[in-house]
């Protein structure tokens, strides 16, 4: 049966394959002047006993074992736009949930076109303070070829990456690789043999494990099936079901099928209500004065998530419609060079809550403070979950502003992990 993606609007490892600013969240806003104290909440830390990593190399039969508490094993992403789409990690969540098993949550920090050394720095910032489970490092080299960094360069950042994860004790994976489209089949999978070589070498001097999406797209790929978007460098849906497939089994899952029709889930924390409207051209932006003063009126127009594309529009726009993305402010108001919105959040009690955030969004206040700046010269991603901010919520309603593009998500979690 082919795969095929479905729109829920309820709310919320051989050796035979030849051989990829601002601190992302990390202070507190305290909202407690916009009227009443702030307790905050205590946040019980998964912890996960079962997950060890026991000097599994690369082509080892054994496997990373994916046991967990009930909440699930909690891991963090790097790597480039192959996993900052998020498809491959929800088609992994949907199929352990269908199989009634613990549900591992993510912490994306991965970069489109981001190459072995641009991820150090999300490592360091973001993934290593939130001390995860483990880590899946998507790595082929890719982005590195054709920025013309050298093999070994690409070693030394493959290796600072690799030391600095194992010298935290966390178990880490690394996809080695993947098959690029028939245009650039032959050419880039020769040219990036001795990127995937150099990974290689480093798992003799460090422990960790190696899975390999080729092995799974070249089955594919032989069997008919086509993986990739217009491009032929990025995936499709089937390009990401062999990427799930491949970490499925890396982990000792190889009895949990994936499911035959992608449900993308609501994320959590989303904030349903919007009022929006356009921002005017060459208008200064929202500062605090400008903020308070803010009423919306007939200009505003109400939007209410899931706030779902077009099914023309694309696969992936479904999917990201699906998990509470606002996609089509630019229909709905018309064009401009970016959108205002204010929501309205209730709360029965004052408790810390995590901004997330992920593609567009250029501000957010909350109760008229400023909570997050766009840092344009440090992207994060487009994916939902790219700055994980905590916020003191206090008790009663509060008042949610954000300046915006087109294509953007916001939510208030009690937890930053999804």
């Amino acid at each position: 049966m082919s795969a095929e993606i479905r729109i829920n609007c309820s709310s919320p490892v051989s050796q035979s394959s030849p051989e990829q600013s601002l601190k992302g969240g990390f202070f507190m806003v305290d909202l407690s002047k916009a009227g009443c104290g702030t307790v905050s909440a205590n946040v019980a830390r998964i912890t996960m006993a079962g997950l060890m990593l026991a000097g599994i190399v690369a082509g080892a039969d054994e496997a990373i074992k994916l046991t967990a508490s009930p909440q699930g094993c909690r891991i963090g992403l790097l790597g480039d736009s192959l996993t900052d789409g998020a498809t491959w990690p929800l088609l992994i969540r949907q199929a352990m949930r269908d199989a009634v098993k613990p549900v591992p949550r993510f912490l994306n920090c991965a970069v489109g076109g981001a190459t072995a050394g641009d991820n150090i720095r999300p490592l360091d910032e973001v993934i290593l303070p939130a001390k995860p489970d483990m880590i899946i490092l998507f790595c082929s080299g890719g982005n590195d070829l054709d920025r013309k960094t050298t093999v070994e360069q690409y070693s030394k950042d493959m290796e600072a990456l690799v030391k600095k994860i194992c010298d935290a004790k966390i178990p880490l994976l690394i996809l080695r690789d993947r098959l690029a489209g028939p245009k650039f089949m032959e050419s880039e999978q020769k040219d990036l043999v001795p990127y995937w070589t150099a990974t290689n070498q480093l798992s003799k001097k460090y422990v960790f494990n190696i899975a390999k999406p080729y092995d799974y797209m070249k089955k594919a790929w032989e069997s008919g099936k086509w993986m990739w978007e217009d491009d032929q460098n990025h995936f499709n849906l089937e390009g990401n079901r062999c990427v799930a497939r491949t970490v499925l089994d890396a982990l000792g899952h190889q009895d949990v099928p994936l499911p035959d029709v992608f449900s993308p889930e609501p994320l959590p924390g989303i904030v349903c209500k919007w009022r929006f409207r356009p921002a005017v051209k060459d208008a200064p932006p929202l500062d605090e004065k400008s903020v308070r003063e803010l009423k919306p009126d007939g200009s505003w127009k109400d939007i209410v998530i899931p706030d779902l594309p077009d099914p023309k529009d694309g696969w992936w726009w479904v999917q990201v419609g699906q998990e509470g993305y606002w996609l089509k402010l630019n229909k709905e108001l018309g064009e401009a060079p970016y959108y205002i919105g204010m929501a309205t959040i209730s709360s029965q009690n004052a408790r810390k809550i995590y901004l997330n955030i992920g593609g567009s969004v250029r501000t957010v206040w909350i109760n008229g403070k400023l909570v997050f700046r766009e840092n344009a010269s440090s992207p994060r991603g487009f994916h939902y979950g790219r700055e994980r901010i905590p916020v003191e919520l206090p008790i009663g309603e509060s008042t949610v502003v954000v300046e915006t593009g087109n294509k953007s998500i916001l939510s208030l979690p009690e937890e930053w992990w999804w």
